[in-house]
């Protein structure tokens, strides 16, 4: 009857219909351990939340929430009042090569980590500073694509801010997981090999966009 006036049942009607009612109640009967081992994942997630989100709230973070923004402060007034950016130009006039230019942006961004003490100005900075350089730079009537100043920026000013206590990020990471920076340093590998890795695959030339005649990247190498 439904049929003819027009309804059309779904999906989960149609298999609910044409279901095994024997095998349907077999897999019913055997939920309740599955639902048991779900509650008991839960109760478990819970603690490991309740543990995480009872430390204080902003009063237990007001030490390292101060520091980020004294680091904020002062990483502002250097930038505006342009004193690191005398220093980075000084730097840049004696690049000639990519690989002087990449290592110039590693640096520069790890040096702005440290001095500046925010990982946003370790990327602004130093990626608004070089570039023009990139932009100019050709070898073999090629330029090279402004995809190596972006993935630099990554692999030095991104995974060295962990790394500075004083840092925002490294700051912040200390205060959430209560372990002191220079406790994981050591064992952070990625963070501390990736710039190191980032100049060897330069200088051997492996990784490198080009940008060819018609403004697309060639495949790097």
């Amino acid at each position: 009857d439904a049929l003819q006036g027009g309804y059309v049942p779904g999906l989960i009607g149609q298999m609910a219909e044409s279901a095994d009612m024997a095998a349907l109640n077999e897999l019913l009967g055997g939920a309740a351990p599955f639902a048991a081992d779900a509650f008991e994942a839960v109760k478990e997630i819970a603690a490991m939340l309740n543990d995480l989100l009872a430390r204080g709230g902003l009063d237990g973070m007001l030490d390292t929430v101060a520091l980020i923004l004294v680091a904020l402060v002062l990483g502002g007034i250097m930038e505006t009042c342009g004193f690191l950016e005398v220093l980075l130009e000084r730097l840049l006039q004696k690049v000639k090569s990519l690989f002087g230019l990449v290592g110039a942006v590693v640096f520069s961004c790890i040096f702005t980590n440290l001095f500046l003490g925010d990982q946003y100005l370790a990327l602004v900075m130093p990626g608004r500073l070089f570039r023009p350089a990139f932009d100019d730079y050709e070898k073999d009537g090629r330029k090279v694509d402004a995809r190596l100043l972006s993935r630099t920026l990554e692999d030095s000013g991104t995974l060295t801010s962990v790394l500075v206590p004083w840092n925002t990020c490294g700051a912040y990471n200390s205060g959430v997981l209560g372990v002191p920076t220079l406790s994981y340093l050591p064992y952070a590998f990625l963070n501390y090999l990736n710039p190191l890795v980032a100049l060897v695959m330069t200088r051997l030339g492996i990784g490198i966009p080009w940008l060819q005649k018609n403004g697309e990247t060639e495949a790097a190498g």
